[in-house]
């Protein structure tokens, strides 16, 4: 593993790549039942999970089994920390870390403080 997270497409970037899509121009919200910004994922199986050294398998990453979904909507994009924000706000949302008091961060899969994972609040 090289210590970077493989959840963070823009991480350390302020704009987006070529061919990215620019978060900030995306709508926070739309009506509740809304599709707009989402695209069908149609049903289908594929191959989830890994093998080797660096798989945690308690953690559920193996072995790799064939895994079959039925179709279903998903945004776009990613979320943005400013939407994440908002819908926090809005609903009072707490996270399992802020809920638990801690949280398995990975690569190194050891407890960190809370504190130093709110980059998305002030």
């Amino acid at each position: 593993m090289d210590g970077k997270s493989c959840c963070a497409p823009g991480a350390g970037r302020d704009q987006p790549r070529p061919g990215e899509v620019d978060t900030a121009a995306i709508p926070v919200c739309s009506q509740p039942g809304s599709k707009d910004g989402m695209v069908e994922i149609p049903a289908g199986s594929f191959l989830m999970g890994a093998e080797g050294p660096e798989t945690w398998q308690a953690d559920g990453e193996g072995p790799v089994r064939e895994v079959t979904l039925d179709s279903f909507w998903i945004d776009r994009t990613c979320v943005t920390n400013r939407q994440f924000e908002i819908f926090v706000n809005e609903t009072g949302y707490k996270t399992e870390a802020e809920t638990f008091g801690w949280s398995f961060v990975s690569p190194t899969k050891s407890r960190k403080p809370i504190e130093s994972m709110r980059k998305w609040k002030p």
